[in-house]
This record gives C-alpha cells, sequence and structure tokens, in this order.
C-alpha cells in the first residue's frame, strides 16, 4: 500500500514496471475525498474485475455521497492556470517532485506541487512536493492543495534575466553553493537566488542560506539585497593563496598571477585599505594615513 496515495500496488523492479490497482481501502479513501470537497458523485472505468459479493461496488454505493450535500457549499478549488508547472515521472529527467525556488525551472517557471495530488500538493522547505506537517505546516512551506492560487504567487519565474545560481539537478557539490570558493557556474562565480526565502545569502565559505552567518558576516553576500550584484574579478590575496600572500597588498605584496598589484577586497569589512607597509586591514592605520588606500571608495 503506498501510504500516501492509499493505493495498493505491484512493482518488478528488474523490469521497472509499476501496476497500480484498486481495492476496498483505496476505492474509501477515494469516497472520502469526494465526500470532503463535495463533489456531485464519482465514476467507475469497469466493474468487471468485482466479486461475486459486489465488494467494490458496495464500497461506494454505501459511501453517502449525498450525506452533507449543501448546494451553497463548494470547497473544491480549481487551478488558476491551465498551465501545467509542476514535475512529474512522464517528464523522464528525474526532477519529478522537485518545487520551490531552488529547483529547476519548468518552462521557464519555478516548478510548484501539484493541487490536485493529496500525497504530493504541499512544498516542504527542502524543495520537494509531499504531504504532512513537515512539507505542508513549515513556515516556509507552501501547500498548494489548501489553496491552488499560491501558484500564481509572485515571483513565479526569476526576477534575474538569466540563471546565476545552482540547482537542485546539479547535484551535490554545486547545489547550495556560491562566491569564489564554489565551482564556477557557465564560467562565472556562482550566487545564490535572490527569490529563495530559505538561501538569498552567500556566507564566506560559499554555501547559501539564510542568517547572521550568512547575510552579516565579513564576506558575506545578500543578493536579496542586491539582487543584480555580480562578483568583481579576483586582485587580492587571500588565506586560500597561502601564508606568503595572504595579507598582502600594493607594490610590496607578491604580484598577482597576472603580473599586476596586489589589490584589497572593496566588500570586506575588515580587509579594504591597504597600508604604506603593504598589508591590508581596517581603521586608521590601514585607511586614513598618508600613503594609506581605501579600496572601498575607488
Amino acid at each position: 500500500m503506498h501510504e500516501k496515495t492509499k493505493t495498493p500496488y505491484a512493482y518488478n523492479a528488474v523490469e521497472r514496471k509499476f501496476l497500480g490497482f484498486e481495492d476496498p481501502v483505496s476505492l474509501a479513501a477515494k469516497v472520502s475525498y469526494a465526500k470532503g470537497y463535495n463533489l456531485g458523485g464519482m465514476m467507475i472505468w469497469a466493474l468487471d474485475q468485482d466479486d461475486d459479493a459486489d465488494t467494490m461496488l458496495s464500497v461506494l454505493s454505501n459511501g453517502n455521497l449525498c450525506g452533507h450535500f449543501d448546494p451553497f457549499e463548494v470547497t473544491h478549488r480549481c487551478l488558476p492556470t491551465d498551465e501545467k508547472r509542476w514535475w512529474t515521472p512522464e517528464d523522464g529527467n528525474g526532477y519529478e517532485g522537485m518545487c520551490g525556488k531552488s529547483a529547476p525551472l519548468i518552462n521557464e517557471y519555478y516548478p510548484v506541487c501539484d493541487p490536485e495530488d493529496p500525497g504530493y500538493s504541499c512544498c516542504g522547505a527542502y524543495g520537494y512536493c509531499g504531504s504532512g506537517p513537515d512539507f505542508c505546516d513549515c513556515p516556509t512551506c507552501k501547500n498548494y492543495g489548501n489553496d491552488p492560487s499560491l501558484m500564481l504567487e509572485e515571483p513565479v519565474k526569476p526576477t534575474r534575466l538569466s540563471i546565476a545560481w545552482y540547482t537542485m539537478s546539479d547535484g551535490e557539490g554545486k547545489w547550495g553553493r556560491c562566491g569564489r570558493p564554489a565551482p564556477p557556474l557557465n564560467g562565472n562565480i556562482p550566487i545564490c537566488n535572490p527569490d529563495d526565502a530559505n538561501t538569498h545569502c552567500c556566507s564566506s565559505s560559499g554555501y547559501c542560506g539564510t542568517g547572521q552567518e550568512f547575510c552579516e558576516c565579513d564576506g558575506c553576500g545578500n543578493f536579496l539585497d542586491n539582487p543584480d550584484y555580480v562578483y568583481p574579478p579576483k586582485k587580492w590575496w587571500d588565506w586560500e593563496d597561502g601564508p606568503d600572500k595572504s595579507g598582502r597588498c600594493g607594490p610590496s605584496a607578491p604580484l598577482l598571477d597576472d603580473g599586476g598589484i596586489a589589490e584589497c577586497n572593496a566588500d570586506s569589512a575588515d580587509a579594504h585599505c591597504c597600508s604604506p607597509s603593504g598589508w591590508y586591514g581596517t581603521g586608521a592605520d590601514f585607511c586614513e594615513c598618508d600613503g594609506c588606500t581605501d579600496f572601498s571608495t575607488k
């Protein structure tokens, strides 16, 4: 029994064949669904596989579909668009069940969950469709089953003209990475999705997220506040370049790989100024003295 859809099934792992079918339990779940949404009735395609006791038919006939009938009550909500904006196994790309701002786009839209699929109508905080509190009730969860109009909640498409961040389909080692420590994306330094409430900031260590350690630290980047930010070419030494270069700047510092003079990171709160002795930092001895250079003002 598939717990979310309440449907029995058989699966041949060798031939990868799936066979779903009905039994009294699954049919009773469908009757309950119809009653819950005040539907006018149900349709059966075929009864030739029922037993002599009419077990399956009895589930419907005893379901009392009209027991709570109110002609003025409409609990079913139609979808606000005719477009399919969710991934399914039939799409054949392995994206089924992915949703939200970190998922790969579907027809240039951020994917949602199918509002009419009771087992997978909610998008959880980690970007997968499902049901239950972890998918439907968290602060950033989206319950499309209860409110299909959320499908049209802006932004339905990326606010940037081009995708400059890794998505769930890019796999482990890339998804969630950002900044200079991350693998290049199409030759460029990846950012975090400014539309994603959960991961719009880049930490100094190169991971997308939210909170002080991602949005407010020295070297952090907040793409919600600055969605069009593009990382400039690196023209300074840092700890990744080794102890003989880290902290050095100006004419007395080792030359950059392209032969240029090492500058300071203008976006750094603690190391945007170069002292006359060739060390970067902040404060009067680095930013305000004769011979000091403040790269944050350039």
